[in-house]
């Protein structure tokens, strides 16, 4: 069915029950709808047909399958309406050398427009000039997809200088802007362009013609306005030097409420006069603007599925901001010398990836915000913090860097269910900060170096810490404070004052954590109580494991070896539990207890020179449990008490009889003061 035109009907071709026909070179407009395709109409095939200003749809498609749709041009309000049922259908042919429905010179999928002048799709660029964009369309978001949409090819290109050795069309950007249509270029040669920019005309193409912001300059004619308005989806804005004294709350690049924009390869430098003390945290201006407030450098608000890329963004109040803004992408930025690096506020959905924020207050700061990606960025020289989640869930942090700030690298405040995985943090006061009912957190892999504090959890509860490293921090490795009900499971923490501290924390698990060479190893501190620590590596420390003023915790399976001092320190501690852990090779003492009542230790390997101290308060302890048939520690049938030896072979567990073979020593093993292990473990070992 070639080359019919058709118009004002209520659909213009039909076809129902009606399989492998060809529909070409029609041109079907202003009907209802504009083809249709239903029932068994399977294996047909669509191509170089025109379908435009249809009222309803231009193609209708219900229950057909395999149908071949390629090489038309669609310019209809709603474009594709697709039943609830919908078969396999395939929207594109083969990319192909000839000339395509719109002029280009490739054969592929389809053109898609609005007589609004829009093209789909949106904020996509087509950099090989093959006619075809770089990236696949989701047809009206129906699931169907052309993977290679056509760029219409009669867009204009139009020019713009100031100077006399230049012949151009306009001398003014607002003038090229405000003589363009949809889907036009604007070329900018080099020159200082002293003007404010209103854009509002969509899929408009702003460029520099020497693709270097150096020699292309648009500065402020008024500091009281932003220096580009952009309000038209699908707006280019490429290779510009931007600059003014810019007072907040305006931009150097405003977008509000547009869609597919792209802001590409520019400079701006928001407020010149701006000085920014990165040491202090403090902004001021200088010369006449004293205690004026710069504007920001690129500023979304309630815009979608723009993309910032490859920017670079100094003296503002915010490099970045989006507010109430979802979906956009900000890559390979580079924020500095500003109060915020990248400000995201009110906004969910967003990636933030491989940016660069240097020597700001607050690198990039995450307010009221979830469901963001913060991939790859490294944020450093930051007089606040490097990285700010306030009030923000849901989140991804991942293999981020961040260093070198006077306060902390990365800082979540009443922030939870976020995940945090491979990002380091180092070189400042705290390394990972959770605090403020920071609950549900997930931090995997991550490394905390060279801080005072590596990671710190305060009020914080239920996070899961895992396969982190915490190592080479001056105060504390891992610090919990007021945190209950986390899980810290295989990570390491070695040469700190103290490798992991629980100060007034409860009913937490440590799991197969690697603590070393540190004055305490773990450190249960003013009423840690009810905690778990569970087949951890203590050691090198100066004490290994000490547990200070808290209670009803339960020690098993640890290894506490190799301490300079002791491996296990009671000092004031009561009711706990410490069962099958390893205490060997300890250079003062295995076990020293100080002032430490009612605690239970049984089924313990204890092999140092001096496996026990403890003072005249320390009494009343339980040192074995009733006789009961399993394995125990040192390889015998029986649990009872612990296994005593010594590195010289003389340890009452290695020299006292069991004579009826049972694992367990005839007679009981009593240290004074009240202290008596009655089944203490046997043999040689």
């Amino acid at each position: 069915m070639p080359s019919n035109s058709v118009s004002h009907c209520k659909i213009g071709i039909s076809l129902f029950d009606s399989a492998k026909n060809t529909l070409e070179n029609n041109t079907v407009s202003e009907n209802d709808k504009g083809f249709s395709l239903t029932g068994e109409s399977n294996g047909n095939l669509l191509v170089s047909n025109i379908l435009k200003y249809n009222n309803q749809a231009g193609l209708r498609i219900y229950e057909t399958s395999n149908n071949l749709i390629y090489n038309n041009y669609f310019n209809n309000t709603v474009n594709v309406e697709s039943g609830q049922v919908a078969g396999e259908n395939t929207w594109n042919t083969t990319r192909s050398g000839s000339t395509n429905i719109v002029g280009g010179p490739y054969l592929g999928g389809n053109f898609w427009g609005m007589p609004d002048g829009t093209v789909y799709p949106r904020g996509v660029r087509d950099i090989d000039l093959d006619g075809i964009f770089d990236s696949p369309y989701d047809i009206e978001s129906s699931g169907y997809t052309d993977y290679l949409p056509l760029k219409e090819s009669n867009s204009t290109v139009i020019t713009v200088s100031n100077s006399e050795d230049q012949v151009a069309d306009f001398s003014s950007i607002q003038s090229a802007v405000d003589n363009s249509y949809p889907g036009d270029t604007i070329l900018v040669y080099p020159g200082v362009y002293v003007e404010n920019i209103e854009i509002g005309v969509k899929d408009l193409s702003l460029i520099s013609a020497s693709g270097s912001p150096s020699d292309t300059i648009v500065k402020a004619a008024s500091g009281l306005d932003n220096i580009f308005s952009v309000t038209a989806d699908g707006v280019e804005i490429n290779g510009f030097h931007i600059t003014g004294n810019i007072s907040f709350p305006d931009s150097g690049i405003h977008l509000y409420e547009v869609e597919d924009c792209r802001i590409e390869n520019n400079e701006l430098f928001i407020s010149p006069n701006y000085l920014f003390n990165s040491s202090g945290g403090s902004a001021q201006a200088a010369g006449n603007n004293s205690g004026v407030i710069p504007g920001f450098g690129v500023r979304l608000d309630l815009s979608g599925n723009n993309i910032l890329d490859n920017n670079t963004i100094s003296y503002s109040h915010a490099g970045i901001l989006l507010r109430n803004s979802g979906g956009n992408m900000l890559l390979e930025n580079r924020v500095s010398s500003s109060s915020y690096g990248i400000w995201v506020d009110s906004s969910v959905d967003n990636m933030l990836d491989s940016n660069l924020a240097a020597d700001n207050k607050i690198g990039i700061y995450l307010k009221a915000s979830g469901r963001n990606s913060i991939l790859n960025n490294t944020a450093l020289n930051s007089s606040g913090s490097c990285i700010n989640l306030w009030d923000s869930s849901e989140n991804t942090l991942n293999d981020n860097i961040a260093s070198n700030s006077s306060n902390v690298c990365i800082i979540l405040h009443n922030s939870s269910e976020n995940n945090l995985s491979n990002n380091t943090a180092s070189s400042s006061s705290y390394g990972i900060w959770l605090e403020s009912s920071s609950n549900n957190n997930s931090l995997s892999g991550n490394g905390a170096l060279y801080n005072n504090i590596g990671i710190y959890l305060k009020d914080s509860d239920k996070n899961k810490l895992g396969n982190n490293t915490a190592s080479n921090n001056s105060k504390y490795g891992i610090s919990l404070w007021n945190s209950v009900k986390n899980d810290l499971i295989k990570n390491t923490a070695s040469y700190s004052e103290v490798s992991v501290i629980l100060h007034n924390a409860s009913m937490n698990v440590m799991a197969s954590n690697t603590v070393s060479n540190s004055n305490y190893g773990i450190w249960l501190d003013s009423l840690s109580n009810n905690n778990t620590l569970v087949e951890n590596e203590v050691s090198g420390n100066k004490i290994g494991i000490y547990l200070k003023a808290s209670g009803n915790n339960v020690l098993t399976a640890n290894s506490a070896n190799l301490n300079t001092l002791y491996g296990i320190y009671l000092n004031s501690a009561t009711g706990n539990t410490i069962n099958t852990n390893r205490i060997v090779s300890n250079s003062g003492y295995g076990m020293y207890l100080l002032n430490s009542r009612n605690n239970k230790a049984y089924d313990n390997y204890l092999n140092n020179t001096k496996n026990l101290y403890f003072d005249s308060k320390s009494s009343a302890n339980l040192w074995n449990v009733s006789k009961r048939s399993g394995a125990n520690i040192a390889g015998g049938s029986f649990t009872g008490g612990n296994f005593w030896a010594s590195p010289e072979r003389s340890g009452f567990s290695q020299t006292h009889q069991d004579a009826d073979h049972d694992g367990i020593c005839e007679m009981a093993y009593v240290m004074g003061k009240g202290n008596v292990d009655y089944l203490p473990l046997a043999g040689s070992i």
